[in-house]
């Protein structure tokens, strides 16, 4: 029996960078990183499953505080 050819496209791995500067609208690239609550927001659709968010080092502060609202799969997690 000849084998099945799988034509499903696999979407790279992305890493996102957040800063204390950062600004939403930049990036996400270690050059231009978004600010935390823009990532956490899931960064208008750009964070996808599988990506990582990496934070800089620094002290983020937030008068309301930040909900992660981007979610993974539970085999594709977004790490942050």
């Amino acid at each position: 029996m000849p084998s099945k050819k799988n034509t499903d496209k696999v979407r790279p791995v992305t890493n996102h960078y957040v800063s204390v500067d950062g600004n939403k609208n930049n990036d996400g690239t270690i050059g231009k990183p978004w600010d935390l609550s823009f990532a956490a927001s899931g960064a208008k659709g750009s964070i996808k499953p599988g990506d990582t968010v990496l934070v800089r080092v620094g002290t983020y502060h937030s008068e309301t505080g930040y909900t992660i609202v981007v979610s993974g799969a539970a085999t594709d997690k977004i790490t942050f």
